[in-house]
């Protein structure tokens, strides 16, 4: 073989792939985006918005169950959220149902992860003044130590 015919290449050489694969890796993609945009726009008004912010991360909680399972750590962080900011608006009954689903997701993210979420919302909580948000604290408590444990 001549030093030419050793580095000429064909395209039966390579697999360029089908576009059957392509496209159904697209909306998969798509859903993706969303859910990060959706998060990180959540993330971004929450402070100046954050009825707003709680609906986006309601959105990027549905759009993810409706992907893969693999969503879980968005689920999850979105969670995080939601616990921190209707602690912050004083909406004790979500605060205890957004902290259970929290829990349920602990053993589907790392312990790094779980760890940090619960760390800041402890906090968050911690911090506060005011003694009926407290109060919902020490709620979140009584439901952490037999999901931990």
């Amino acid at each position: 073989m001549s030093e030419s015919e050793e580095y000429e290449y064909s395209d039966e050489d390579f697999d360029y792939g089908s576009d059957a694969e392509e496209a159904g890796s697209g909306a998969e993609d798509d859903l993706m985006i969303q859910i990060e945009n959706n998060f990180y726009e959540a993330e971004d008004i929450k402070r100046d918005n954050p009825e707003r912010s709680l609906e986006l991360f309601e959105k990027v909680i549905s759009t993810a169950k409706e992907q893969t399972p693999e969503q879980f750590q968005w689920i999850f962080k979105a969670l995080e959220h939601m616990v921190i900011l209707n602690f912050s608006l004083g909406h004790s009954e979500k605060v205890l149902e957004n902290y259970t689903k929290l829990l349920s997701y602990t053993n589907k993210v790392t312990r790094n992860e779980c760890n940090d979420a619960i760390g800041n919302i402890v906090d968050h909580i911690g911090h506060s003044s005011n003694k009926k948000l407290q109060t919902i604290g020490d709620q979140s408590n009584d439901v952490s130590i037999p999901q931990i444990y």
